[in-house]
């Protein structure tokens, strides 16, 4: 296949996010970097050198880049374009090229996962932020004021935080939209600090939040049991996998309200949200739950689909 050797001088960009160039470049000499944009922030993806290739999703399935390359040293690469490729490809059986194809659809889609994964860890790291400036306020002033000053809030976020202006921003009226928290009079105010945790623990896991749904009818009892649990794992040292063991000796706080809802606890079993061990009544089709272990984690992102319906945009 034919191609042509150039040269990128430190700090030139190969190709930027979202242009709808098609060239594939494989590196000869020197590195580059890759990263994505975020809200004004650049994100590192990883660092290439020598005999690495880049762009070739593009020129695969001509959709646009993924991502920029920059220079970190000058380079030289040799260059394939699409006319060249397109000319070889034609030797390739079409089955094989439609399997190249797939895999290109696949690392997209996996690119998209990763985007969302970050934004999600963004949102629980503001939020874990705030909960600390509440109670550092709270610790000074002698009171509980569940509010904080707004210009205060955001300096401390991007400094401590390194994040835009934006990028807090951003977060603040996904915050808002659900809830979590309202802005007035130049104050950041936090009506219920426990939805703020339940909040920033949802983000954690973004990836569970599909399996993890519940699709039965919420009731009240139902919402105040997972409550319940969520609020019992906060005491407890999660082990590898996440989940936590409950002492149930003496009868943890609102135990009796929890054995009233058995049968919703075994539908969360499936779902790896809880964990129980269950021992039989003599002469009886009842049992006694003898051992519970919670995922907390799995549970905020339970609590997250009813505590946080969206407001309507015009609200």
């Amino acid at each position: 296949m034919a191609t042509s050797v150039r040269t990128f001088p430190t700090g030139s960009v190969l190709f930027h996010e979202n242009d709808r160039s098609r060239e594939m470049y494989v590196i000869q000499k020197g590195r580059v970097r890759i990263y994505k944009s975020e809200k004004g922030q650049k994100v590192d993806i990883c660092e290439l050198g020598k005999g690495s290739i880049v762009g070739e999703m593009s020129l695969l399935d001509g959709r646009a880049r993924s991502a920029t390359v920059e220079a970190l040293e000058d380079i030289e690469v040799a260059t394939v374009t699409s006319e060249d490729f397109e000319k070889k490809v034609r030797e390739v059986p079409e089955w094989f090229f439609g399997i190249i194809k797939i895999l290109c659809s696949r690392l997209r889609e996996a690119d998209k996962r990763y985007k969302s994964s970050l934004d999600s860890e963004t949102a629980a790291h503001v939020a874990t932020l705030i909960h600390m400036l509440l109670n550092k306020s709270d610790a000074a002033s002698g009171t509980e004021a569940n509010s904080l000053e707004l210009k205060f809030a955001k300096m401390e976020i991007i400094d401590i935080l390194s994040l835009s202006i934006d990028k807090v921003n951003s977060v603040f009226k996904d915050m808002e939209r659900v809830g979590i928290m309202t802005v007035s009079q130049n104050r950041l105010c936090v009506p219920n600090r426990k939805k703020l945790l339940v909040f920033a623990d949802s983000k954690r896991e973004v990836d569970s939040a599909a399996w993890v749904r519940y699709d039965g009818k919420w009731t009240p009892e139902k919402q105040e049991a997972v409550e319940c649990l969520y609020a019992l794992s906060q005491d407890g040292k999660p082990d590898k996998e996440g989940f936590c063991a409950i002492p149930l000796e003496p009868a943890p706080k609102g135990w009796e309200r929890l054995n009233d809802q058995k049968a919703f606890l075994s539908e969360l079993e499936p779902k790896e949200v809880i964990r129980l061990e269950k021992r039989l009544k003599e002469k009886s089709e009842e049992y006694d739950i003898t051992k519970l272990s919670v995922h907390r984690i799995r549970l905020a992102v339970l609590l997250s689909f009813v505590l946080f319906q969206p407001k309507p945009e015009n609200s």
